[in-house]
This record gives C-alpha cells, sequence and structure tokens, in this order.
C-alpha cells in the first residue's frame, strides 16, 4: 500500500494538476463603460494564456480554434510562436481595460521567452500586451515597450494632448516592431505608404583638405523604394531563424505648421538581433495620422548608426528628425 501511494505522489509531483492553467480578469470597475460582454473577454483571455502555457509545455503549436480572436491575429501569433515560444508567469492576471483609437487594450502580463536556439541572447522577461476590438475580439498579441518608454510616451502631453490618441501611438509603435519580429511582410506592406522613402545611412570618416592629422566625419545616406526595402527584408526573413527588435530612448514630436498637424515624427533607438547579424542605432518615422480613423501610415524610415568609426557617440545634430524633411 505504502508503494501504491509513493509512486502515485511521483505520477502528480511529475503532471501537477492545472499546473498551465492561467485565468484573466479585468481590474474592477475598468471596464464597466465598454459595450461587449466582460466576462465573454476575460473568458477568451483566460483560454488564449491558458493555451499558451500548453503549448510550451508541450512543445508544440498554439491552438487557436476555439479562442475569439481574428484570424489575422491568430497567424500573426503563430508566426512569432514559429520563432519564440514564451509563457505566462502568473496564474492569475488582473489589469484595467484601456482604450485606445480602435478599441481596448490589456497591459502587463508578465511572460518569459523560450528561445528555440542558443542564439538569442535577449532579455527573457517581457510583458504582453493583448488588443481587442470595440465587439470585443481579440485583435492581436504583442511584447510591449519596456515602462521607461512606455511613460515617455504616455507622458508627452504638451505634444499630443489626448491620452487615447498618445495610446494609439504607443500601439502603432509596438505594433511596428512587432512585424520584424513576426517577419510580417504583409503588414510591413500595408503600414507603408506605397511612395514611402526609405533612407540608410553609414558614416565615413575623411581627410581635411588632405592633412592627414585632420580628420572628420561624414555621413552618406541611400535611399531607395518600399518594394526595394521590403525585398530586401524578405530574403532576411528568410534566411535568419528569428529577427528580434527592440526600441528604445523614444521621442514623439507633431508637426506644429497649420494644416500639417496630422503629421508625427518619431525618433528611437532601434537594435537589430538575428541569428546571423546585430546592430544599434537611430531609426525615424515620419508618419500620418488619417481622419477616418485608420491606422496611420509610414512615409519616411531612416536608419543610421548611432557611433562615428571612431566609437563616440552620434552628435544630436547629426540624428535625422522632422526638421530634415520638407512635408508637401
Amino acid at each position: 500500500m505504502k508503494r501504491i501511494v509513493f509512486n502515485l505522489f511521483l505520477i502528480l509531483m511529475c503532471f501537477p494538476l492545472n499546473a498551465q492553467s492561467v485565468k484573466f480578469y479585468f481590474e474592477t470597475g475598468t471596464a464597466d463603460y465598454v459595450s461587449f460582454s466582460k466576462q465573454s473577454v476575460e473568458t477568451s483571455i483566460t483560454k488564449l494564456l491558458t493555451e499558451i502555457n500548453r503549448a510550451h509545455q508541450r512543445g508544440s503549436g498554439l491552438n487557436l480554434d476555439n479562442i475569439n480572436m481574428e484570424e489575422n491575429a491568430k497567424v500573426k501569433l503563430k508566426n512569432f510562436w514559429s520563432n519564440m515560444h514564451f509563457s505566462c508567469e502568473d496564474n492569475e492576471n488582473i489589469e484595467k481595460c484601456l482604450q485606445d483609437a480602435q478599441g481596448y487594450q490589456v497591459r502587463n502580463i508578465p511572460v518569459t521567452l523560450h528561445p528555440l536556439d542558443n542564439t538569442y541572447h535577449g532579455s527573457l522577461e517581457k510583458t504582453i500586451v493583448i488588443s481587442l476590438s470595440k465587439r470585443g475580439q481579440i485583435t492581436g498579441v504583442r511584447t510591449a515597450l519596456d515602462r521607461h518608454d512606455y511613460k515617455k510616451v504616455m507622458e508627452t502631453g504638451r505634444v499630443v494632448t489626448d491620452e487615447r490618441q498618445r495610446r494609439e501611438i504607443l500601439k502603432f509603435v509596438e505594433d511596428f516592431r512587432c512585424y520584424y519580429n513576426e517577419k510580417d511582410i504583409a503588414s510591413l506592406r500595408r503600414v507603408f505608404s506605397n511612395d514611402a522613402i526609405i533612407i540608410t545611412g553609414s558614416v565615413i570618416t575623411t581627410r581635411v583638405g588632405g592633412d592627414v592629422n585632420a580628420m572628420t566625419n561624414k555621413i552618406v545616406y541611400k535611399q531607395s523604394t518600399k518594394e526595394e526595402y521590403l525585398n530586401r527584408l524578405k530574403g532576411i526573413f528568410d534566411r535568419n531563424k528569428f529577427v528580434d527588435v527592440t526600441f528604445d530612448d523614444i521621442s514623439v514630436k507633431r508637426n506644429g505648421a497649420t494644416g500639417k498637424e496630422r503629421f508625427y515624427g518619431v525618433t528611437l533607438k532601434q537594435k537589430w538581433h538575428t541569428s546571423r547579424y546585430s546592430d544599434e542605432g537611430y531609426v525615424f518615422l515620419l508618419w500620418e495620422f488619417k481622419d477616418d480613423g485608420e491606422p496611420p501610415v509610414i512615409h519616411v524610415r531612416a536608419w543610421q548608426p548611432d557611433k562615428y568609426p571612431d566609437g563616440s557617440p552620434m552628435k544630436q545634430e547629426d540624428i535625422l528628425d522632422m526638421n530634415d524633411f520638407f512635408i508637401p
């Protein structure tokens, strides 16, 4: 009898009951204004987080068939999963329901990344954001900006006075970064305008007047079209097991000219890491908000290194911003 009890104990230790289950609830009072059923959405998010943990424990793909989630959002999450697994840390998550321009979102759900090989060297501790439509359907799952950059975007009240628009800017930046992590060429194609300008900068050191002791740094820019950039990017996605892109030091500026208030300039520090290549640099994005509530589009994406050839940091006046581009 003792042997039977002991063996049963070992079985329970190896397969803990409901260890992978994750519960989600809205914080009291934060979802009282929504038109959808709170309980229904809580159930959907609970199912999603639980399936993420189960799939990680099984070492398998995600089964999202019975989750109220947009088909495109399912495809994008599965694309990310094929390159990087993650698991939810807390068995119970209670978070606010936040409103943005296109619906709602839930933030601050802690997860741990589980790389599929040893080529990933980024942070393993992340939080995810779950986006919801106005009807309560899950429209996206993405890793969030760190708390410091989240606060920088949300506290830019003098630049963007409407909190929902600030949250939309935050969502757009997070979505844009995740398009690279998910290798999502289709979404990148949609977010860039048809006549988008793609600029890549490099720094070279030249002599001043032939004097070998007098050197100066010169920034050289190469311009390409949207299709050239996307074709090059697709080749990178195909050749690499994963693409990890992170943004830091985010700055948002609104165009102050009359009639051009819908244009914004975003400058951020980008860290790019794949299984074959890594770099760091500054990215400037010139985007335009639409009057009809559609997602904004990018007219300019410019990248340049964050250091000169001698290793010194890039001077502020050499970093591209909105003043370097003409808006017709």
